[in-house]
């Protein structure tokens, strides 16, 4: 799939234009673009561009495998930014994201015998710039984020009182699903991961996880955390409520009841640890919130 981000126009009285073009399947090749070429190129953002005709390919190959000298078969993801010239050619060529660095030299190696039918402006043919995603290793291995079910920390009495439609929160639930998916659609390394939701009245939400296989403040999921409380929650009223996107990365093994009536839907170690030591067990799923996410006053 081919990422097209902007037109670049040169010209040889002034320093080269980079024109970034608002293309929603460039989002992921804009922002890396724009740093590393910034120093080259002047920046220019615009709107739409009418008469504009992106390039096309017309030679090259996409490689899906990257063996290593020892002949062991790499698997994983590269995300390359390049230009395409005035002249059809790769140039810049440059990893804006990899799963496994010793994939990036075939990646790369493989944009030099690219050719395509140049962008053009207004009919002149001018540069632009480009992303080209590859996937390298066995596509039929278990990868991405699986929902298994969504839970309630409260009863059904709770969400009734405090959330005027429930079909809005389905909605709200399925947004977050999709950012989870994308998110983890690449990871192949087996896991369970519960992403915990927390919404307060006055459209405040706060995320937490329990992963069998890292740590709550692992980088990847506090990146995975800012995405989601950038969603707008569903507004709640008369307290705080809690729900959980249970789930598997990977088709992950998991003989832990999930139904019954002794199931549990895991709890966030910084839930249990901010009232550790409180007296009775179990404490109330409000009192839970209210210790590891105090209501500001």
């Amino acid at each position: 799939m081919l990422l097209v981000v902007g037109p670049l126009i040169s010209r040889a009285e002034e320093s080269p234009k980079l024109y970034t073009y608002p293309l929603e399947e460039a989002e992921t090749t804009l922002d890396p673009a724009r740093a590393k070429f910034g120093a080259k190129y002047e920046i220019v953002n615009i709107d739409k561009s009418r008469g504009y005709v992106k390039p096309k390919v017309t030679a090259g190959s996409l490689p899906d495998r990257a063996i290593t000298p020892s002949g062991e078969e790499l698997s994983g993801y590269v995300l390359v930014g390049y230009v395409v010239t005035p002249e059809g050619r790769v140039a810049d060529a440059f990893v804006i994201e990899t799963t496994d660095e010793r994939l990036n030299a075939t990646a790369l190696a493989a944009t030099e015998g690219w050719r395509f039918e140049p962008a053009t402006l207004d009919g002149s043919t001018i540069a632009t710039i480009a992303g080209q995603e590859f996937e390298f290793g066995d596509k039929t291995k278990p990868r991405g984020f699986q929902t298994s079910q969504v839970v309630l920390y409260q009863n059904d009495d709770v969400l009734t009182d405090r959330i005027s439609d429930a079909q809005v929160l389905a909605r709200y639930i399925k947004q977050l699903e999709a950012v989870v998916t994308e998110f983890f659609a690449r990871d192949e390394a087996p896991e369970k991961l519960t992403i915990v939701v927390a919404l307060r009245p006055g459209g405040l939400s706060r995320v937490w996880f329990v992963a069998s296989k890292r740590a709550a403040d692992d980088e990847r999921l506090r990146a995975l955390r800012k995405k989601l409380e950038k969603i707008a929650p569903v507004e709640v009223t008369g307290g705080a409520m809690a729900f959980a996107i249970m789930g598997r990365i990977a088709s992950a093994e998991d003989n832990t009841a999930e139904s019954g009536e002794n199931f549990q839907p895991p709890m966030p170690a910084e839930w249990t640890e901010a009232v550790k030591g409180q007296e009775p067990a179990p404490i109330a799923i409000d009192a839970l919130l209210d210790a590891a996410w105090p209501e500001k006053k």
